[in-house]
């Protein structure tokens, strides 16, 4: 999913209507620039908003490595670090990453025939493991969060071929996989098994309902059992309803990362930390990561 094309960037643009902005968004500092970033993290710190604006609180603003072009994001309370999945060819791979630093504590790279996209991290059985999918390839890997070995490979089905994101509900003990069109697929997480899909949908102001299309990253949120979702070249999370498929909230993020430099790609990846409504997001080849809380 690394083409764009002027149709993906206007397809969900008018979502954006539905998102009612009531307030304006302050700050004392930009924070886009690095003289401004020590002053904006020592806020962090104390846990004062850098910025609010009006669906979150921006907390904090931490290096990105500019080369990864990113999949997937997900929290490990053990390491208190992210794991991130990287995509393109020759380039793809799962790492375990320090969020103060950016610094790439441990990583696995698929062989260069492979686009890797969405990750999520589980556990099963007593272990610790990291899942992986690949874009058109069919096929995605199973790894040892310890020690990156890797368990198993395993082919898979969606609804058009392709894998996009992923991620797990321990409760249910099944992944939520998404293949960028509006269908979410349902998976046993054992047997890596379809067990159902759901459409995902919209109610807009004239009460129609229409499907969500271009569904990336995905997240599971363990605190309200729902899934937080990136739309391809949209700057909006969706909160989606994991029985209905239903919208319930839709988050405009369009004022977090406005000076984009040539080359930088999309908002994506979403990672859900332990504490209630506070979230790691980044895009693409970006070179922060920020730490923000969604205003519910």
């Amino acid at each position: 999913n690394s083409n764009i094309t002027m149709k993906a960037r206007n397809i969900f643009a008018y979502l954006l209507v539905v998102v009612t902005v009531t307030s304006t968004a302050f700050s004392d500092s930009t924070c886009n620039s690095d003289s401004a970033l020590n002053s904006c993290n020592e806020k962090a710190q104390k846990r004062t908003p850098i910025a609010v604006y009006p669906h979150y609180e921006l907390l904090e603003i931490l290096p990105h490595d500019i080369k990864a072009f990113t999949q997937g994001l997900t929290y490990d309370a053990v390491h208190d670090a992210l794991w991130e999945g990287t995509g393109m060819h020759g380039s793809s791979e799962v790492r375990l990453v320090e969020p103060e630093t950016g610094r790439v504590k441990k990583s696995v790279s698929l062989k260069s025939n492979f686009f890797g996209e969405g990750i999520s991290f589980y556990e099963e059985d007593g272990r610790r493991l990291i899942i992986q999918l690949s874009w058109q390839e069919k096929t995605g890997w199973i790894y040892d969060a310890e020690t990156m070995d890797l368990i198993r490979t395993f082919t898979y089905e969606t609804s058009n071929g392709e894998g996009w994101g992923i991620t797990y509900n321990p409760n249910r003990h099944e992944f939520y996989v998404s293949d960028g069109s509006h269908y979410i697929m349902v998976w046993d997480a054992k047997t890596l098994e379809e067990t159902r899909r759901f459409a995902v949908h919209h109610t807009w102001p004239d009460q129609t309902t229409r499907p969500v299309q271009y569904l990336n990253e995905l997240e599971f949120s363990p605190h309200d059992e729902t899934i937080l979702g990136n739309v391809w070249y949209q700057d909006v999370i969706l909160k989606i309803d994991i029985n209905t498929g239903h919208t319930l909230q839709v988050y405009d993020f369009s004022q977090l990362y406005t000076n984009r430099q040539k080359g930088e790609d999309c908002f994506n990846g979403i990672a859900v930390t332990d504490k209630q409504n506070e979230i790691w997001v980044t895009g693409k080849l970006w070179p922060n990561m920020y730490r923000v809380k969604l205003l519910v």
